[in-house]
């Protein structure tokens, strides 16, 4: 489990860096500033000033990540920008587009990407850009060297349970297409826009608490829909989220009327990894990002379709 809670002023200041980094001029990227600012200063609590913290969090992460690597991608940079640019001021406020929402679908391969070079997996291929000094013809979301193979990720981001299966399918033809060629590869799903209700946070006393909320979702509603097409080609589902939950700071010895303590609560933003696999490709690939997140790999169940859960 991984949970951003820097002070405000310093995400600012990140968040001005990376803006004034990626060349973001106009669009939603430039609101978040003065909403965060509103929320903190003038305790403005609407639906956006809420949310758009956790949305922020998405650009000085991109940011970190891509800083030293983006130059060996060319233009790469350039549909970060558009990307950044593009889209409503809020993720649950996407509609069923492919047209509109494709920002966030492509900043999701590109967050993955990054995770996965800063983790040292030697990334060929991201969104059909060849990497600098690499050679293929493949227009895929992310291709990796792994054993003097080539494998694929293909990335997804369903913005209801219902299209789950859909979208597993449709990744998984995406990779069967190529194994004729011997070709293999992950599927990488973001959950983050149907795992909880839309706006609505996790709320746990405690991190190990959020991060059994997080699994018991992964382990009811996603594992049966997705564990199933695992074969030759697919050697495992990458699942991700990235949430605003809330966690307990402190709890009063002082108690309301109603004979509960006063608690205070703290909004952060969490982000987790969890592989649904039982492959040597599955596990080079959670083993790079926990590498780069200096964290252990927790395993709930020792067995084919098992889940194993990272900090992101």
């Amino acid at each position: 489990m991984h949970g951003h809670s820097i002070h405000y002023s310093q995400h600012l200041k990140d968040l001005e860096r990376a803006c004034r980094w990626f060349g973001v001029s106009k669009g939603r990227s430039l609101r978040y500033r003065g909403l965060i600012e509103e929320f903190f200063r003038q305790d403005k609590r609407t639906r956006e000033h809420v949310l758009v913290y956790n949305e922020s969090f998405e650009i000085t992460e991109l940011y970190r990540l891509w800083e030293a690597h983006v130059a060996r991608f060319r233009g790469l940079k350039e549909r970060m920008r558009n990307c950044l640019e593009k889209g409503p001021i809020l993720r649950e406020d996407e509609r069923e587009n492919p047209v509109t929402n494709r920002w966030r679908d492509h900043l999701f391969e590109y967050f993955l990407a990054g995770k996965l070079i800063n983790g040292s997996v030697p990334v060929v291929v991201v969104d059909g850009i060849v990497a600098e000094g690499e050679s293929s013809s493949e227009d895929a979301d992310i291709l990796f060297r792994f054993n003097e193979r080539i494998c694929d990720i293909e990335c997804k981001r369903p913005r209801k349970h219902g299209r789950l299966l859909e979208r597993v399918k449709e990744a998984r033809n995406q990779i069967q297409k190529t194994h004729q060629e011997r070709r293999q590869g992950l599927l990488a799903i973001d959950c983050s826009l149907f795992i909880t209700e839309l706006g609505h946070p996790f709320k746990a006393t405690s991190e190990d608490e959020l991060r059994l909320q997080i699994h018991h979702v992964f382990e009811t509603e996603l594992k049966p829909v997705v564990a199933s097409h695992l074969d030759a080609s697919v050697l495992g589902v990458l699942l991700y989220v990235r949430l605003l939950a809330r966690t307990q700071v402190h709890q009063s010895s002082i108690h309301t009327l109603r004979g509960e303590p006063y608690t205070s609560w703290q909004l952060r933003t969490v982000q987790n990894f969890t592989l649904i696999s039982d492959s040597i490709l599955g596990r080079y690939v959670l083993n790079c990002l926990a590498q780069f997140s200096e964290t252990s790999i927790l395993r709930i169940h020792p067995k084919v379709g098992s889940l194993d859960s990272i900090q992101a």
